[in-house]
């Protein structure tokens, strides 16, 4: 099962798993179940999207405070994502439905 941490002093999202009832932040299987595939598609699609919303919404502002806000924001979604994208590695895709 996946967990994610939001750290509110420093903007940092940490992405984890538990495994046998111990939660290991470090440390991620080599296989994710179905279900946890899925999250994690959830979780890159939703990211992408607040991404490409606040890119746009960048374009209209005109506060340099609101700009700075949404800076800081795309630099988190970026390095999100990214942390994200390493969890595909083990992402399964070989479901075979058995009739």
């Amino acid at each position: 099962m996946f967990i994610v941490e939001d750290d509110n002093i420093n903007g940092e999202i940490k992405v984890g798993m538990f495994d046998k009832g111990v939660c290991n932040m470090s440390e991620q299987k080599a296989e994710l179940a179905f279900h946890e595939t899925m999250d994690t598609h959830e979780m890159v699609n939703f990211k992408t999207i607040c991404l490409m919303k606040t890119k746009l919404m960048q374009g209209v502002c005109f506060d340099n405070d609101l700009k700075k806000l949404m800076d800081k924001d795309i630099e988190q979604s970026m390095q999100a994502l990214k942390e994200l994208q390493t969890l595909y590695r083990g992402a399964r895709t070989d479901y075979q439905h058995e009739s």
